[in-house]
């Protein structure tokens, strides 16, 4: 910057002596002191935007953002923690979609806590978190668009699957208890149809694991006893 600052100068004592030869060796004084006086003028304000474009300072606006931001920055913090806290990887898709519109809702909250703390608060939302809303939106449509039918799909078959192993319980313990509390597994088995057999499995497992019922050996046969 001083180095242009110079340049500025010179060229004044330069344009100053070749308008002193053109002007009968400075004889027109009038003229001649005019000129110096507007180049003057345009060296000055050169030199005012040469240091106003080199020398940093704080505008209001500035000012504003870092005292909002010393205030309430863990306060924000906070809240964008709470917003990326919220799961939307759940196998329930329809939870998913209720979490990327939680995260919307809470997002808006937070812009809402910025702006009414005044034009600090909306320069620090629009410097950390201007994309955030329009971020969220945009993972909740390719959601709704590529994954969401899909995943409900799934879900719902297995919600069936779970509701009719857990009714195959009931008929296993059923079946037992007829039998005096104890059957041999071959006789239980065969109560049963044999489109899905591993329900059948699955839902001994899952009563083995509950020990609602216990596993014995009898011979070379298995069978399963009601835990008491």
């Amino acid at each position: 910057m001083y180095f242009l600052i110079m340049w500025y100068h010179l060229s004044l004592l330069k344009a100053g002596q070749i308008y002193y030869k053109l002007n009968d060796g400075g004889k027109r004084k009038e003229g001649y002191m005019g000129f110096l006086k507007n180049w003057q003028r345009k060296i000055e304000a050169k030199t005012a935007e040469i240091q106003a474009r080199s020398t940093p300072s704080k505008s209001v606006s500035d000012e504003a953002l870092f005292d909002f931001e010393d205030h309430y920055e863990k306060a924000c913090e906070k809240k964008a923690d709470k917003i990326d806290s919220i799961e939307t990887n759940n196998t329930d898709p329809d939870k998913n979609v209720a979490g990327f519109k939680r995260k919307l809702l809470l997002c808006k909250e937070l812009e809402t806590f910025c702006l009414s703390h005044g034009s600090g608060g909306a320069a620090y939302f629009k410097k950390y978190y201007s994309s955030l809303y329009e971020d969220i939106q945009k993972a909740l449509d390719f959601y709704m668009k590529n994954e969401y039918a899909e995943a409900k799909e799934y879900f719902e078959e297995e919600k069936s699957k779970k509701k009719a192993i857990k009714a195959l319980e009931g008929k296993i313990l059923k079946e037992i208890e007829s039998a005096g509390g104890s059957a041999l597994q071959k006789d239980i088995r065969k109560q049963f149809p044999k489109g899905e057999p591993d329900y059948f499995n699955q839902a001994v497992k899952s009563l083995l694991d509950s020990k609602k019922i216990v596993k014995l050996k009898d011979g070379n046969f298995v069978k399963y006893k009601i835990s008491r």
